[in-house]
């Protein structure tokens, strides 16, 4: 498989939040070691109050560029809100369009960074003390709308491995 489904807007609209969002679930294969992406879905032929979206990053508008796209876990995925992720080195980026959010950043199945009230934020691997107690691991954002907390999006999983020796700038990553 290549993809989780982490939120399904039936589920949250018919049974509750607590069961329409795989989180925990997907934390858990992650911390396995497997490497998948999540995704959300409207799974429904009708409206309602809960949009759940997939933004892809496309360098072309083909099909060919779309599948590659997909198959890199190039995109990010929420409900009724979304964010981009870009990553520069050992920092990740994140900017939610505006939109004034608490930033959660979670780190091997554990939240390890919140940033409250905030349209961007950042995550610096190297300086990180719980990065660096594993050689292998990932780290994800979700970004929650300050006051509506029906209001979520997702980035992907970054999954790294510290290489072996020390630059200046501290630990050397190799990003995935």
């Amino acid at each position: 498989y290549q993809y989780l489904e982490i939120f399904n807007a039936v589920v949250d609209a018919n049974v509750g939040r607590s069961q329409g969002v795989a989180e925990n679930t997907w934390d858990y294969v992650l911390s396995m070691g497997l490497r998948i992406w999540g995704c959300s879905a409207m799974d429904t032929h009708t409206n309602l109050l809960t949009n759940a979206c997939n933004m892809v990053y496309l360098t072309e508008t083909n099909e060919t560029a779309l599948k590659a796209a997909l198959m890199a876990g190039n995109l990010t995925f929420g409900v009724n809100h979304m964010l981009r992720v870009d990553v520069t080195n050992d920092t990740v980026y994140v900017h939610t369009f505006g939109e004034s959010s608490t930033i959660d950043w979670i780190c091997n199945g554990a939240t390890n960074k919140t940033t409250s009230t905030a349209t961007s934020d950042f995550y610096n691997l190297s300086e990180n003390e719980m990065l660096t107690r594993t050689n292998i691991g990932y780290v994800r954002v979700r970004a929650t709308v300050t006051g509506d907390t029906n209001r979520i999006a997702w980035g992907q999983p970054i999954f790294y491995t510290i290489l072996p020796g020390r630059t200046a700038s501290g630990l050397k990553f190799l990003l995935k």
